[in-house]
């Protein structure tokens, strides 16, 4: 639950604007905190036992594929989201081949 602080700062935060501006501020701080979830996790793509711990490896697609695919496994979630990451990369790397100027800065060392 909330204490009465956060909801006191929060009011506050939001007085004057308007329902559209504050769902769009809470939008883009979801958007924000995703960003930096994918972010950390592809900076850490080398270190299983890092993906494992990320909220990330505990969306159920990632959680369904390392119990399918990984389940014996150590840090099955790492793998499971390192595999996806990957091939997130691939994809994107893939699609800006045909791009002239981007085509040498998306290539995988």
């Amino acid at each position: 639950m909330y204490s009465s602080n956060t909801l006191a700062m929060t009011t506050t935060l939001n007085r004057g604007k308007t329902e559209g501006q504050v769902v769009r501020d809470k939008d883009t701080a979801a958007l924000d905190m995703w960003q930096q979830r994918v972010d950390h996790a592809l900076k850490n793509l080398g270190d299983r036992s890092v993906l494992n711990r990320s909220s990330l490896a505990r969306l159920a697609y990632i959680d369904e594929l390392a119990e399918n695919k990984y389940k014996g496994h150590i840090l099955p979630r790492g793998l499971a989201l390192h595999e996806i990451l990957i091939k997130c990369i691939t994809k994107i790397s893939t699609e800006l081949s045909n791009e002239p100027n981007l085509a040498r800065a998306c290539k995988l060392p």
